[in-house]
């Protein structure tokens, strides 16, 4: 049922119409709010750059300040935006907006509102998750030493003191299976919502027009039939074989979501956790901070 729900590809289903609502004002039409054939053109003109191979009423005060916020951030990128049709070409995620935005045929005013929208949501909402998954993977290897010198050591192996790219993070498996625990134990995102736009079935079981279907992710990956005994456990050698030898179900792994509406920035995500991480380790060791009456681990 939750593959069903997730990997259909209708566009009768999307993201819940109040997200839009709640979040409009920050990031507007963009790919993650958006639906229906808006939503498919955004997805065809941003995917391609974020392949893995590209990655080598009367307002109160705060909502003044948040219309302020977000017309200063407006003008900041269309200053970008002005700034790079006037330097030239560039093979970039801008640039494929841009690109993207020209080929369509939308209006000037919509123009302006897709590269906008887009972009705020790639490098407003892909920030925050990247940051805090860091964090939690840094947590587990501080709690777990072993795992902390394990991966220490393959970083030192591997980079020889040299500069961290993408040919060398390829190679760091240990490292990779932290991540994907830290991932699992604290995915990024903990619940992947839908809205039926039309009567639909599932199975048997049948979704009227307007429902909000919710899929829990950290549900999904913690369920000991799912992931064994030690699902609650932090246990990166799970990990050792891969994804698909991690669990039963390998499609209830899904950190980044699952199906057609899964996170673009994916594999830049896993990228920069690789880098970020493999730098850290090869210049600190860390421990958990003692725990006091106020805070425990």
């Amino acid at each position: 049922m939750v593959r069903e729900i997730t990997t259909c590809t209708s566009l009768e289903l999307g993201k819940p119409l109040y997200q839009a609502q709640e979040r409009g004002s920050l990031l507007g039409q963009g790919i993650l709010t958006s639906n229906g054939p808006y939503w498919a053109h955004q997805r065809k003109v941003i995917a391609p750059e974020l392949y893995m191979d590209k990655v080598k009423t009367s307002p109160d005060e705060e909502q003044q300040e948040a219309w302020a916020l977000e017309k200063d951030i407006r003008t900041l990128i269309l200053n970008v935006v002005k700034e790079r049709q006037e330097a030239g070409y560039e093979k970039d995620l801008l640039q494929m907006l841009l690109e993207g935005a020209k080929n369509s045929d939308l209006s000037s005013d919509m123009l302006d509102k897709f590269i906008v929208d887009n972009c705020k949501n790639i490098y407003l909402a892909g920030y925050e998750t990247t940051a805090v998954s860091a964090t939690w993977c840094l947590m587990l290897l501080a709690s777990n030493p072993k795992w902390q010198e394990r991966v220490r050591a393959e970083v030192l192996e591997v980079c020889k003191g040299q500069t961290v790219d993408y040919d060398m993070i390829r190679k760091m498996k240990q490292l990779t299976m932290v991540i994907n625990e830290s991932l699992r134990l604290y995915p990024p995102v903990t619940v992947v919502s839908r809205e039926a736009f039309k009567d639909m079935k599932f199975g048997n079981i049948d979704v009227p027009k307007g429902m909000n279907v919710w899929t829990y992710v950290l549900t999904s990956h913690t369920d000991p039939e799912i992931w064994g005994p030690d699902a609650y456990e932090f246990n990166p050698e799970r990990f050792a074989s891969g994804i698909t030898g991690a669990c039963k179900f390998p499609h209830l792994y899904m950190p980044f979501g699952v199906g057609p509406r899964v996170c673009l920035g994916q594999n830049l995500a896993l990228v920069e956790l690789k880098v970020l991480i493999a730098l850290i380790l090869s210049n600190f060791s860390f421990t958990l901070s003692p725990p006091t009456s106020t805070h425990r681990h």
